[in-house]
């Protein structure tokens, strides 16, 4: 073997050595940069509380002045819930169970809205008897195409809720048949589709795809706090099926940052870091 190929052969490692030195030592950077992120919110918890807890005030005054319009009164009530979804279970469905009150002066399709999303209310907090129930009532056939993804998204949530309560495989099975029938309904284009399609294939075993999916996502929604929580909890999902520890932390605690700034009550990444 000549001199120069042996040069060209020995450059050629070194370089590959310091790449993997640098890229080694930008990870450990990187971690340390969302990590002390994370610090500084967690002591600014209270700023994000009171932060909902202002738009939460301002959007009761909002419903009490329109309290004589019954459908304004029902948009404002129906968006404290939204708001209350992620922050106050309890609070959650005190309102909607106000709206499915008020929806009764409204349109079949708002209350069906309503009552899926009680639905999904129940099942969250582990009343799944009357989840189940209630779920029961709703007539596919008697759906407006509009409302079939909603209607298909809170069944395989509800089973997907029921099965972790009792490690049931068999509903485990019916939470992706529903996924699957979600599918055939949302727009492939919208990134309703492209995340169920990304959760169904992580479910299937294929991380490495799903891995793919979920990188892309977070980066066409890296401002938008909702989609980045729950695409880099699934991220840190993959790591840590996949054992690497670092890259587990470093997705968990991105997400933590973001339901933190939400303000989101139920944050599993915050419990899930290693």
């Amino acid at each position: 073997m000549s001199k120069n190929r042996i040069m060209r052969k020995y450059i050629l490692l070194v370089g590959k050595l310091l790449f993997i030195v640098l890229l080694t030592a930008q990870s450990r950077q990187d971690m340390q940069d969302v990590e002390r992120h994370l610090d500084e919110l967690l002591q600014n918890r209270d700023f994000y509380h009171k932060k909902r807890e202002d738009a939460i005030k301002k959007l009761k005054a909002e419903a009490q002045r329109n309290f004589s319009d019954r459908k304004r009164y029902f948009e404002k009530n129906y968006e404290l819930f939204q708001v209350y979804k992620k922050f106050q279970s309890d609070s959650a469905l005190n309102y909607i169970t106000k709206c499915k009150n008020i929806a009764s002066e409204l349109s079949d399709s708002i209350r069906t809205i309503v009552d899926l999303d009680l639905v999904g209310v129940y099942s969250t907090i582990g009343r799944y008897i009357e989840s189940r129930d209630l779920l029961y009532t709703i007539a596919r056939h008697n759906l407006p195409s509009g409302l079939l993804a909603k209607y298909f998204d809170t069944y395989s949530s509800f089973y997907s809720h029921y099965g972790q309560s009792n490690n049931n495989a068999s509903f485990y099975q019916k939470s992706e048949a529903y996924r699957d029938s979600l599918l055939t309904v949302l727009d492939r284009s919208s990134s309703a589709y492209r995340l169920s399609y990304a959760t169904k294939v992580l479910f299937q075993g294929d991380r490495t795809l799903a891995k793919k999916l979920f990188t892309t996502l977070l980066e066409e929604n890296e401002t938008d706090l909702e989609k980045k929580a729950i695409v880099t909890y699934f991220l840190g999902l993959i790591y840590r099926q996949e054992k690497d520890i670092d890259l587990q932390k470093y997705y968990y605690t991105l997400s933590a940052c973001a339901d933190i700034e939400l303000a989101n009550k139920d944050n599993a990444s915050l419990q899930d870091l290693p």
